[in-house]
């Protein structure tokens, strides 16, 4: 046989096959439609469907549901495969990425290593790209393929994980020809938007309202439900009366106070129709106390209380705060009691290693330890500095945090318990991030978000991650004002700088075996644990509510539903199946009917999938 003969039977066989193709899509498209739309609740619109400009929280929300990334993490903050089907490196700096052969855009085009290469060179060739994902990418140094579906990255300092996590990889073929690509955010929903790789495709955005399609072929399988659909809301308030008037399915991020005032109603036969979630979160509450802070060549900055560079005097300030009681006078009962950086939500790294004690309530004990290091009692009844002047610490806090608020009253207690003085300085959280850069602060709580990963905030800790030499503005005639200051790029977190520490977090780093590694991390924590430089106030529960009338579960035991989980709250959310009446039309009876359908979309995958092959097999000859 000829080859143009050969070229016509393959070009009619494929088309053939193209045909069954769609028409087990077409089956598979009728079935999505019996399915249930899962409705989710926002509390902000969408700004942007640009995955490189998105920074929102709604907007990552959206796109990580449409667009996948290298590497991702599993329900429980695991690191794993997802666009790569395999990762591996030797040292850290040079990491390979190998593309599985089977994964396709949702027009059927394969996802191969130049989407990557194309996603990846935008985002290290522009400038000003903003958010915590892209802070991966200024280590990146080079990009290389070595077929269609290998990728190599070299970066200029070894991590500990394999790059890539929140970056999104777009569609070349789609992507190549856009527009002001970094620039402009007003990205066109059909055009552009609804190819992509992930389980759920854009399909319609307007003000109040933006839905999306199942897609078909993603390679994980198609979700449960037929689709999502975004509705945003003022605030919580009009998000829970639409929970309870079935017009939503999902509500994260409540309040205390929200929570606790839902009414669980139930059906005629006594089983709920909304169920309340409480999940582990992946926040901490935090007291950073100013031990002294230096900047990168070790000169002295800020205007810290002298006490407070005595460790005996951060012992007894950690000491005197009852973590206990604080779960109920700060968190209202939702929390757990703090301990070190990790949070429960990501539990490998929450323990303290082995020799190092955790510190209990014990404020006599506080009292007595500053009377032993010669912090006297005056007679004003006020503690003593060694200087003979009464301490008073500044309390920076953000008024608009409903945890700080409530901490702020719990810590001039406990220390004026010692007899030590404070004055709550309220501000802005950039005035207050700016104040601990340049160390102008006593004491200032901060509430944190931790990554699954705990890679970037240990190396945030490290001497060389001190502030340059600036020139502090001077503080503000106000003295119950936290001042305002030259910030800076380079901040760290905690501004603690030990050459022990250093060793600890650079061996994290360069740690690719996951049991190794956090020994090393854990051991880092205990060190600013035992410091007393941040004192973990507690870690405030995830609350959530949803419609269990329409749903069964959202296949996570983490129970903190959509929060901080990707892709999996949506993607395996389980619909209840309502029990279907059969028509004594239909010729077969219904559990044959099912057997034949199942049989038939398995012969029809097995011959699509045969039909991919052989058109890769048949590219490569």
């Amino acid at each position: 046989m000829s080859f143009r003969k050969t070229l016509r039977l393959r070009r009619a066989v494929g088309a053939l096959l193209s045909v069954v193709c769609l028409a087990s899509l077409g089956l598979h498209s009728a079935q999505a439609d019996e399915l249930p739309v899962l409705r989710v609740a926002l509390s902000t619109t969408v700004s942007t469907l640009n995955p490189f400009l998105a920074v929102a929280t709604s907007d990552l929300a959206v796109l990580r549901q449409q667009y996948e990334s290298l590497v991702c993490n599993d329900q429980e903050g695991r690191l794993i495969e997802c666009l790569a089907l395999s990762v591996s490196s030797d040292d850290g700096l040079l990491w390979t990425y190998q593309l599985s052969e089977n994964r396709v855009w949702s027009d059927g085009v394969p996802i191969t290593a130049a989407d990557v290469v194309f996603s990846l060179r935008t985002m290290m060739d522009a400038t000003g790209l903003v958010g915590d994902r892209y802070a991966a990418v200024s280590h990146f140094t080079s990009l290389s393929t070595s077929d269609t579906y290998t990728l190599t990255l070299t970066l200029d300092e070894p991590s500990p994980i394999p790059p890539g996590v929140d970056l999104f990889i777009v569609p070349r073929h789609v992507w190549k020809d856009y527009p002001d690509l970094l620039t402009n955010s007003e990205l066109p929903i059909i055009e552009w938007a609804s190819v992509a790789s992930g389980p759920f495709l854009v399909t319609t955005r307007d003000t109040n309202r933006l839905t999306m399609r199942t897609n078909p072929l993603y390679w994980r399988g198609p979700a449960k439900v037929a689709g999502i659909e975004w509705l945003f809301y003022p605030d919580n308030a009009a998000a829970l009366l639409a929970l309870q008037a079935d017009e939503v399915d999902v509500v994260s991020d409540l309040s205390v106070a929200e929570y606790e005032s839902l009414t669980v109603t139930t059906a005629h036969d006594g089983t709920p129709n909304i169920t309340k979630v409480r999940g582990a979160g992946a926040r901490a509450l935090a007291l950073h106390l100013n031990f002294g802070r230096s900047d990168l060549v070790g000169q002295s900055i800020g205007d810290g209380n002298l006490a407070l560079t005595d460790p005996v005097f951060r012992a007894a300030i950690a000491t005197s705060l009852d973590l206990e009681q604080l779960i109920f006078t700060v968190f209202a009962g939702f929390a757990s009691p703090g301990l070190t950086q990790a949070v429960p939500a990501y539990p490998a790294y929450a323990e303290l290693p082995v020799g190092v004690t955790q510190r209990s309530y014990d404020t006599a004990a506080a009292k007595q330890s500053l009377i032993a290091a010669g912090y006297q009692i005056g007679s004003a009844e006020q503690r003593l500095g060694k200087d003979g002047l009464p301490v008073i610490l500044r309390l920076g806090y953000d008024p608009t945090d409903e945890l700080q608020l409530s901490a702020v009253s719990e810590i001039e207690q406990a220390l004026a318990d010692l007899a030590v003085a404070v004055v709550a300085a309220p501000a802005t959280p950039d005035q207050l991030a700016a104040a601990a850069a340049a160390g102008l602060f006593d004491l200032y709580l901060q509430t944190r978000t931790a990554a699954a990963d705990p890679g970037v905030e240990v190396m945030a800790n490290v001497c060389s991650r001190r502030p340059e030499p600036v020139s502090l503005t001077p503080p503000t005639s106000d003295s119950n004002a936290v001042p305002a200051t030259n910030s800076t790029d380079n901040a760290p977190d905690t501004g603690w700088c030990e050459p022990d520490y250093d060793a600890l977090a650079f061996q994290q780093a360069a740690e690719l075996g996951s049991d190794r590694r956090a020994v090393f991390v854990r051991q880092a924590y205990a060190m600013i644990y035992s410091a007393d430089v941040m004192v973990i106030l507690g870690y405030p529960d995830v609350l959530s509510a949803y419609r269990s009338d329409r749903f069964e579960s959202f296949g996570l035991s983490v129970g903190a539903l959509t929060t901080r989980n990707g892709i999996w709250a949506y993607y395996l959310a389980m619909p209840i199946v309502k029990p279907s009446v059969s028509s004594p039309n239909i010729a077969l009876p219904p559990n044959r009917l099912g057997w034949y359908a199942g049989a038939g979309i398995v012969i029809v995958s097995a011959v699509c999938y045969g039909a991919f092959r052989l058109r890769v097999w048949w590219r490569s000859r």
